[in-house]
């Protein structure tokens, strides 16, 4: 429903509320991908797949950049962490190592998005 909500609005609270229940799902991002495969038929879930890789295509998108906002901050590293949350999360898993300001992931960081792989 979150990615749903993220086609039509702009309010940084529904990528945090998005990036946060993928973070806290039971049994994972993994999991979740599997029931989300399952039923990738379904118009629905078809559709949040392809928000999902539209608004959080990259750390500089849409979506990553909602959650820097969200969290206000002006520090220029912790706002890298957080766009680079979002589209770990949520991104296409061709972003999986992407940071711009340091070409990789840092270090204990998880490139959870890549569950998302097969849609």
């Amino acid at each position: 429903m979150k990615a749903h909500a993220i086609k039509n609005r702009e309010k940084p609270k529904d990528v945090y509320d998005l990036c946060y229940c993928l973070e806290y799902f039971p049994d994972g991002i993994n999991t979740l991908a599997a029931e989300w495969k399952q039923r990738q038929r379904e118009q629905d879930v078809a559709l949040a797949v392809t928000i999902l890789r539209e608004k959080f295509s990259d750390v500089n998108a849409f979506g990553p950049q909602q959650l820097v906002e969200f969290h206000s901050t002006t520090d220029t590293d912790e706002a890298d962490r957080h766009s680079r949350r979002a589209s770990n999360w949520c991104g296409s898993s061709s972003h999986c190592m992407t940071n711009r300001s340091q070409g990789r992931l840092a270090a204990g960081e998880l490139k959870l998005d890549c569950g998302l792989r097969g849609f």
